[in-house]
């Protein structure tokens, strides 16, 4: 009897050590991957920058309730971070700076040229990967943790463009509008040149402030040069309803190109259809798990851009890592291919801007009658980047 139990206390006195031992090694295998978002969230650009956010938050909460997501070793919890940039540069790189030394974010989702631009050069320097929807000039091989999950804007441009000029032959001129900050500027660079290789005049390329809400000062200069059409650039959907009235209330009849998000009579705009036969299954899931979160889509170009389904699905999984120098090995490889709610993609560009960080992926094309958005059409980003490096040789 005695000596059963003196070897009881034993086996007790074992397992009393052995806890701590067991549960540091469980608490050694949780982690958290800190993901921070900089864009729009108020303000005439604020379905961007909102619709982006909250599929960043989808994908991190979807993994967090199923009990976190295996990389490895480690279970990882994720813990998402964001910053209001109001589409003002300033406000972006305070948004930032707190993300990265306050809060301390290991990776960064950035809207737009506002809020990469001004910090591009900070976060390359920190290693602190960026997934950037912005047009403008972010890519280069001085930028290497830049990666632009979204078309750019030379490519939006000769997109829209192109279906312009194939089904409107009859459009010999263009105006184009933009604000007056990094993105606006960057989108209005080549978007001249572009529309006159198509054989399409630019007779007036304006600006306004940004914080605009009234349109008439700037339409009615554009008015004065009779465009038969007008190309918003990256106007926000907030004022491209303001625009539009504008130039009707000044007797314009013709057709515009830009970012709209309620469908607009004679307004293209680059964007998917709800419904659409392309709509992947991957899409569907998401589209309906927001709506039923949301009640409505806020962008449906941001819905579908902003990359954060390769980043959960593909980018995290193929590292076996949460940590930000394996992901961005393993993405960068020669040869990477990865997984998009469009299907499987790849990155190129070094040619163009010296490093390949340019996703390739669809620039899709829809038209609004009034009523309602009609897809129009899906061009291959790829094939337009391609077309614009043959009209590369053109001064600026």
């Amino acid at each position: 009897m005695q000596t059963r139990k003196i070897a009881f206390v034993v086996l007790l006195a074992v397992t009393l050590i052995s806890l701590p031992l067991f549960a540091g090694q469980a608490g050694a295998a949780e982690k958290k991957v800190k993901i921070g978002f900089c864009g729009p969230l108020t303000g005439g650009a604020a379905s961007w920058g909102i619709a982006q956010r909250n599929s960043v938050r989808y994908y991190a909460e979807k993994s967090n309730k199923a009990g976190g997501m295996k990389l490895g070793e480690d279970r990882v919890f994720f813990e998402v971070f964001a910053e209001d940039s109001k589409y003002v540069s300033g406000e972006a790189v305070a948004g930032v700076t707190k993300l990265i030394h306050v809060a301390g974010v290991e990776y960064l989702f950035l809207m737009g040229a506002v809020e990469t631009l001004p910090v591009n050069r900070m976060c390359n320097d920190e290693r602190v990967p960026i997934f950037s929807s912005a047009y403008g000039e972010i890519l280069g091989s001085e930028y290497p943790m830049t990666f632009r999950i979204s078309i750019d804007a030379d490519g939006s441009t000769l997109a829209l463009a192109s279906y312009v000029k194939k089904n409107h032959p009859e459009i010999k001129t263009v105006a184009t509008l933009n604000a007056d900050n990094d993105s606006g500027h960057g989108t209005a660079k080549n978007a001249g040149l572009l529309w006159e290789a198509l054989g399409v005049k630019r007779v007036a390329n304006a600006f306004y402030e940004e914080g605009a809400i009234d349109f008439f000062p700037v339409m009615t200069k554009i008015m004065e040069k009779k465009p038969d059409f007008l190309d918003l650039g990256m106007t926000p959907p907030g004022n491209s309803a303001l625009v539009v009235e504008a130039a009707r209330d000044l007797g314009y009849t013709g057709q515009f190109t830009g970012f709209s998000d309620k469908p607009i009579k004679g307004f293209l705009a680059i964007g998917v259809v709800t419904g659409d036969p392309k709509e992947t299954a991957a899409q569907k899931e998401y589209r309906e798990a927001y709506m039923a979160e949301h009640g409505e889509l806020h962008s449906w170009w941001e819905f579908y851009g902003s990359g954060t389904y390769s980043f959960f699905k593909s980018f995290l999984p193929d590292s076996q890592s949460g940590d930000a120098e394996v992901v961005y090995k393993t993405i960068t490889a020669p040869g990477y291919t990865f997984d998009t709610w469009w299907g499987p993609s790849y990155w190129f560009g070094k040619d163009i801007w010296g490093a390949d960080r340019q996703v390739a992926t669809w620039v899709p094309i829809k038209e609004g009658t009034g009523d309602k958005w009609i897809q129009a059409a899906y061009v291959p980003t790829e094939v337009v980047v391609r077309r614009i490096l043959e009209l590369r040789g053109m001064k600026v």
